[in-house]
């Protein structure tokens, strides 16, 4: 697909002579794709007429679309305080899938299973994963591509991108039912090696290159380094591979497992007990054969004078001048959210610079041309606090408070890890009464539900400290929680 020969300019500040609106969002957005493959250089610029400013009932969030993706910005107070600047300002971004444009023949997958079978997977897992996998080969369909790799001591090419078709799936069928279980957990070597094999294969620019890495120990053959794993995930992210990991039971890493699905752009999935396994394996299948954009990453240039505090929830990279969010791939109805805070500079005038936000991403509703998105973000300063505490966005207000409570309740869990049973339930209780304050101020259904999960938390640390099940436990199930409330509202394909 050929890019767009124009794009738009959207100028949405006020001729001086009008009030001054809560939200004045000095935006250019520039939409338009770019062919897949191409080098992100420097857009030239288009001489397009401005449009006219929105009158003042427009006020509210900042909206761009581009095919198959829905970019919303909202700042926590769309007016800000000029007495409390220089001062910190909360932005929510939401990143939402086009469920219109996903109504045609979905992307073809090209997917590597990659297996745990060292020794502690014999009896009950195995005969789960086996399951699992025998029901994903049912929902796929003839032109999807499959790799099966299994690791103990070794990693083991079983099957290298088959067609799921009758014979296809047979040949499957054959390499997958007589694996049993043991040894090691060469886990690093079997993720290599499905990143090796898919990375520099050809296909076609609208499927989707996947690999679905299951464990259920710690790895101890080849390497194991968790920072080493995650930059190994996000090189083959870049290539245009994406990965998922499921942590099966108690006594995997779930560090390694979280940073390398968080690297690779995909789904770090906690199953508790074996019977579980199928449906989070269908959960999985579900997400991929919804994506309506992958690869997608998220670019913030800062204006001069702003500081970037913190990006909650996503992994980033730092070059000069600009940070750059790893997001993943997006399903259709499917939203995902990040929270960045950065530090605002005392304001010249009347109303102060953020800076240039772009989301690139592959389109694959167009066949997998590049997408792209850009929002300015510039925000009114007002003398008047009572003007200010009025256009307090509380949607925003709400989802930073998770996201900072699912922070806590991570910090909460290595505390956990290290021994520090009175430090984690102190965490949890200061995040309980922060919680609490906000839900007499502005009550929300999904910080009563935070607040009732971290009761829980509090309550499971006494029997942590004297079982060594129930800390596993602990660990594993509030680091999942705190993981998935850090990335957003819907993870899953969701009718909304």
């Amino acid at each position: 697909m050929t890019p767009h020969p124009a794009r738009l300019h959207l100028l949405a500040a006020p001729p001086r002579r009008l009030a001054l609106p809560p939200l004045l969002l000095a935006v250019a957005l520039a939409l338009g794709c770019t062919p897949r493959g191409a080098e992100p250089a420097a857009r030239e610029a288009q001489p397009t007429a401005p449009v006219a400013a929105d009158p003042p009932a427009a006020q509210g969030p900042l909206r761009a679309a581009e095919g198959a993706v829905h970019l919303e910005i909202r700042p926590n107070y769309t007016l800000l305080d000029r007495t409390a600047l220089p001062g910190e300002v909360n932005l929510l971004i939401r990143l939402r899938g086009d469920e219109q444009l996903a109504k045609g023949p979905r992307p073809a997958l090209d997917l590597a299973i990659v297996l745990d079978r060292s020794g502690s997977m014999v009896g009950d897992k195995i005969l789960a994963v086996k399951q699992a996998s025998l029901d994903l080969l049912k929902e796929l369909q003839p032109n999807d591509r499959v790799t099966l790799i299994s690791y103990s001591d070794d990693a083991v090419v079983h099957a290298e991108r088959l067609f799921a078709d009758a014979h296809g799936v047979d040949v499957l069928r054959q390499s997958l039912l007589p694996i049993t279980a043991d040894g090691g957990t060469a886990l690093g070597p079997g993720l290599v090696r499905s990143l090796d094999l898919l990375e520099p294969a050809k296909r076609p620019d609208r499927d989707i290159a996947h690999v679905l890495l299951l464990s259920d120990g710690q790895a101890n053959i080849g390497e194991a380094r968790p920072d080493v794993l995650a930059a190994r995930a996000a090189d083959g992210f870049r290539r245009g591979v994406s990965v998922s990991t499921l942590g099966v039971g108690l006594d995997y890493n779930e560090d390694l497992m979280t940073k390398i699905a968080d690297q690779g752009g995909g789904r770090y999935h906690f199953i508790k007990d074996n019977q579980a396994i199928p449906g989070v394996v269908a959960d999985e299948l579900a997400g991929l054969v919804a994506t309506v954009a992958s690869g997608m990453t998220l670019d913030l240039r800062l204006d001069e004078g702003v500081e970037l505090v913190k990006v909650f929830g996503y992994p980033t990279t730092q070059e000069p001048g600009l940070t750059r969010v790893r997001i993943g791939s997006i399903a259709a109805t499917q939203s995902r959210e990040l929270v960045i805070r950065v530090r605002l500079p005392r304001p010249a005038g009347d109303r102060q610079g953020v800076g240039q936000i772009a989301v690139d991403f592959v389109d694959l509703t167009r066949d997998g041309a590049r997408g792209h998105i850009e929002a300015r973000l510039e925000l009114p300063v007002g003398p008047d606090p009572d003007a200010v505490r009025r256009s307090e966005d509380t949607e925003v207000t709400v989802r930073v408070a998770e996201v900072e409570s699912a922070a806590q309740l991570e910090e909460a869990t290595r505390a956990m890890a290290a021994g520090n049973y009175d430090q984690a339930k102190d965490l949890i209780r200061s995040n309980i009464d922060q919680l609490e304050r906000l839900q007499k101020r502005a009550p929300s259904a999904k910080i009563a539900e935070q607040i009732g999960d971290l009761q829980q938390a509090e309550q499971s640390v006494e029997g942590a400290r004297h079982s060594e099940e129930d800390r596993k436990i602990f660990q594993k199930e509030y680091k999942a929680k705190a993981y998935t409330r850090g990335k957003g509202a819907a993870l899953s394909p969701s009718k909304k």
